[in-house]
């Protein structure tokens, strides 16, 4: 028997379902320009229709040998002078409304993200796109726009997951793209930033904090009185990171959690969120006191018999004079250190990848910083080493584009040159160029921090060996843009 047309023309199997049916279809119409063979592109559109007929059909109950057959490739007739045909001037497809286009095929995504596998999400999203080709040229970026709608107001299920597709399919992540959406772009960036400061925080808190949200969002309003007891432990969370958390619970699902522990007695919410008790102080009773002074005389006593035996058998010898050591110990507070990363203030210099290191010292005694590991005393231009942690919006290190310049042995045994002095109330800043020490790529954006070493004690040796005892103080994290080509780029003036 042979094999309908439109399984032919997709080379799908007689048994194949309406996923291999979509996955066939969106493989071929990336082959054909709808501009240059419509004829192709209409009749790979009507294969399509008739295979999802087939495989929505499971007894099949169509003709074989009629199905086998294509329909046939329709001439248009050449319309007489005298009396023009009516079909002639009939149109082969109706006028689509481009908005009315993009909500089927949300409504279409939106099933399918409900009922579908990771894979299935992707494949519609992919057929979605495909079948716009053959609207106007507006109608993707319609589509784009009511896909956000959705997504931000939570009609989606799995929104973090499709959140995280939707970001590589519409390309978000390139530099300008979210400023041509205007409000809903601000959105996009907000959640994108808040999602990178939710994953600083330590993994098991946020896995507790995400279970505890996702049982929250299965009860679909339905809240146990224990999960309601527990809206306190998420509260800050939902505060400090509204836009990304609000993938995974809605606002109004936020607001019944919300009013629902409102509603407990204030006795009860203060008992939840009173932090745990000490235990109180009581005075002595006579038999502790009793015990006690027992414990510190029997102390007393055996301390004082062992240093005169001690005392009866040290030989008496003169003390060695102590070798004198050519440097102090210098003590520092290492949370008087204060670590910033900022944009220039110039509006010729941001964007560009270029930022602004300050160090300053908040306490009141000198702190001890190491030059060789100290953005701010980098000499020339470019860094020596790879000092800033660079990260692209998927956590990807952007990689240090220079070699490390090894460091002179000579300054390990001045500590002049080796250290750099930081004054109570000094502060000392550089600008560094980003672009010209990092491989960035200018379509993203990306997140630059780093972790300044400061010495708490440092000691000169006889042999003239530092040694310090460091600890590191983290800055901030700072969104930076790269731009391309800066091989031209100047300097910025100091």
């Amino acid at each position: 028997m042979p094999l309908p047309w439109f399984l032919e023309l997709l080379s799908l199997p007689p048994h194949a379902d309406e996923r291999a049916v979509r996955r066939a279809y969106a493989t071929r119409v990336k082959l054909i320009d709808p501009a240059t063979d419509p004829a192709a592109f209409a009749r790979l559109r009507e294969a399509y229709e008739a295979a999802r007929a087939w495989a929505a059909d499971e007894e099949h109950g169509l003709d074989h040998d009629a199905a086998a057959a294509p329909p046939p490739v329709l001439t248009e007739p050449v319309p007489s002078v005298d009396t023009p045909s009516a079909d002639s001037t009939a149109q082969p497809y109706a006028a689509i409304n481009p908005q009315e286009q993009a909500v089927r095929l949300v409504d279409r995504l939106t099933t399918r993200i409900a009922s579908g596998e990771a894979a299935d999400i992707r494949d519609e999203l992919d057929a979605c796109t495909a079948e716009l080709r053959l609207q106007y040229i507006d109608a993707p970026g319609i589509f784009e726009d009511v896909f956000i709608d959705r997504l931000a107001r939570g009609l989606f299920d799995k929104r973090p997951y499709v959140f995280t597709l939707a970001m590589e399919h519409f390309h978000w992540q390139e530099i300008g793209h979210l400023a041509a959406l205007g409000p809903k772009g601000m959105w996009i960036e907000a959640v994108e930033s808040q999602r990178m400061a939710w994953n600083s925080l330590p993994p098991l808190l946020r896995a507790n904090r995400l279970s505890l949200i996702a049982a929250a969002d299965a009860a679909k309003g339905n809240l146990s009185t224990a999960l309601v007891r527990r809206w306190f432990e998420v509260r800050d969370d939902f505060h400090r990171f509204p836009a990304y958390l609000g993938l995974y619970l809605t606002m109004p699902q936020q607001h019944a959690w919300a009013t629902s522990y409102d509603a407990l007695p204030a006795t009860e919410r203060q008992a939840l969120e009173a932090p745990a008790k000490t235990p109180r102080w009581r005075w002595p009773t006579r038999e502790s006191i009793r015990r006690a002074w027992g414990f510190f005389f029997i102390a007393f006593v055996g301390g004082l018999i062992y240093l005169l035996e001690s005392a009866a058998t040290i030989p008496r010898s003169t003390p060695p004079t102590p070798t004198p050591v050519p440097a102090a110990v210098h003590n520092a507070e290492t949370s008087d250190l204060e670590v910033t990363l900022s944009e220039p203030s110039g509006s010729a210099e941001q964007d560009k990848g270029w930022i602004v290191v300050t160090l300053t010292n908040r306490g009141r005694v000198t702190l001890y910083l190491r030059k060789m590991l100290t953005p701010p005393m980098t000499p020339g231009e470019h860094l020596a080493r790879p000092l800033f942690t660079v990260h692209d919006f998927r956590g990807h290190p952007a990689a240090f584009a220079r070699g490390v310049e090894p460091i002179d042995p000579d300054d390990a045994r001045d500590a002049a040159t080796f250290y750099r002095r930081l004054e109570p109330g000094q502060s000392i800043s550089n600008r560094v160029d980003l672009g010209s020490d990092y491989d960035l790529d200018p379509r993203f954006n990306y997140w630059v921090g780093y972790r300044q070493p400061v010495a708490r004690t440092y000691r000169v040796d006889a042999d003239g060996t530092i040694h310090d005892d460091d600890v590191y103080v983290d800055s901030n994290r700072l969104m930076v843009r790269a731009v391309a080509p800066h091989a031209d780029r100047a300097l910025p003036p100091r």
